[in-house]
């Protein structure tokens, strides 16, 4: 009967009510799908009822376990002398948690209140976060697989189940936002600077610093970390603005063959940040180490441009067509040379001071004095210099010359004559004779 019986399940053989007597694993197959095709489950909570198949509820025939079972109780000897009727054969399923609980979320709707985790919250005037606290919720217990099979086996596949409400804990407690807090609330109290050849440039604000942080939660509680994506934008924005400077401009008084005939302005360079990406990642990794500590910002240097100011040549007056002569121009703060129509040279020069300013008009020199002194009142402001070399008068008390006294040319600084460098100052008395014209506009 052993050798008859050896590889069909013995006579008796039952699971969930379904006679498995003689057959093989393989004739059982179709046996084991009707038996899974059939499960049904009555589900009691809180004195509400609701019945639905093992599909919907997540169960499945745990396959392999349930013909194990099968298996070893078809290997025991001298079964013949055993009673007919076998015990049932112990059926083993699996479920699915979530899928049990969508559906119990849908048959007892009024069981479930969701858990609210425990959030920061970021207080603008104190400048710090604070906790809001937790809550727990309510739910279904989830079933024990092993009561579900009883059950099942016990009424060929429509078992019945009671399950208690259950208390559902929050992801995040209090107790582990407490913690995150104290965390961040440590970065808000420290000063974070940045820093270039030990000078402060730019110190992070409590609410800058606030508006980086994120916070997700996790297996160990609320964890925090800062965005990069958020750290760049404002590294692009606020702080580059900040420590970066504009370059200022060169200005230059040029000829209409692009000749430079003065610079009106000396180029600064500016500075921009080298490497935004990477003063990034040094950022972040300072922020969410414990201790601050100021971060060295690298700079590029961005070199001024050149702005060319082309010098129109006036006409020359009548009479000078062929003649040298000499064009003022106050705006400008220039002397330029011209023989005839044509630009010779060009000098930097101080005019008259506000309330001293240079009479505009044409005039012809009067006089040419290789050194002198010159002196006078003008307004109740008194002057006197001696050895003051190659003066050109063209206009009264008016005229070219040196201005050892100061070096402020290009700015209207002299009580109405026209101050040049003393050899700036030669080649205009050289240049220039009696009777010579002189313009200024």
């Amino acid at each position: 009967m052993d050798a008859a019986y050896e590889d069909r399940y013995l006579p008796g053989t039952r699971l969930a009510g379904h006679d498995l007597s003689g057959l093989t694993a393989a004739e059982a197959a179709p046996v084991l799908d009707q038996i899974e095709t059939e499960l049904t489950l009555r589900v009691t909570v809180g004195g509400a009822t609701r019945e639905a198949n093992g599909r919907d509820l997540g169960i499945a025939l745990d396959r392999a376990r349930t013909l194990a079972s099968l298996a070893q109780g078809s290997t025991q000897k001298l079964w013949v002398f055993a009673p007919r009727q076998r015990p049932g054969v112990a059926l083993a399923v699996a479920i699915d948690s979530a899928q049990f609980d969508t559906w119990a979320r849908t048959a007892f709707p009024t069981q479930f209140v969701d858990p609210v985790n425990a959030t920061l919250v970021y207080d603008a005037t104190a400048g710090e976060f604070q906790v809001t606290p937790s809550t727990t919720g309510q739910g279904v217990a989830e079933p024990d697989p092993r009561a579900v099979a009883t059950t099942l086996a016990d009424n060929s596949g429509h078992g019945s189940l009671t399950l208690d409400p259950s208390v559902v804990q929050p992801a995040v407690s209090t107790q582990q936002a407490t913690t995150a807090d104290a965390w961040i609330n440590q970065r808000l109290n420290q000063s974070y600077t940045l820093t270039s050849a030990g000078t402060t440039l730019y110190t992070l604000h409590p609410d800058e610093i606030a508006a980086l942080a994120d916070f997700s939660a996790a297996s160990t509680g609320l964890t925090t970390t800062f965005s990069r994506e958020r750290l760049l934008a404002l590294v692009q924005s606020a702080i580059s603005q900040a420590v970066s400077t504009a370059p200022i401009d060169r200005h230059v008084l040029v000829d209409s063959a692009g000749t430079v005939l003065r610079v009106i302005q000396e180029g600064t360079p500016g500075r921009t940040v080298a490497d935004p990406e990477a003063l990034t990642d040094t950022l972040k990794t300072t922020l969410e180490a414990d201790q601050a500590a100021p971060v060295e910002v690298a700079f590029t240097e961005v070199p001024p441009a050149t702005v060319e100011t082309p010098y129109a040549a006036p006409a020359p007056p009548a009479g000078s067509e062929r003649a040298h002569w000499a064009d003022i121009d106050l705006a400008a703060q220039t002397v330029t040379l011209m023989d005839g129509p044509t630009p010779t040279a060009n000098y930097l020069v101080s005019t008259g001071a506000p309330g001293h300013a240079t009479p505009t008009g044409t005039y012809r020199v009067y006089s040419r004095v290789p050194s002198q002194t010159v002196q006078g009142c003008v307004g109740g402001e008194c002057y006197s210099y001696d050895n003051v070399k190659w003066a050109v008068w063209f206009n009264g008390n008016i005229g070219f010359h040196t201005a050892y006294w100061h070096n402020d040319f290009g700015t209207p600084v002299s009580h109405g004559c026209v101050n040049l460098r003393e050899a700036d100052a030669q080649a205009v008395y050289d240049w220039l004779s009696h009777g010579s014209a002189v313009v200024v506009h």
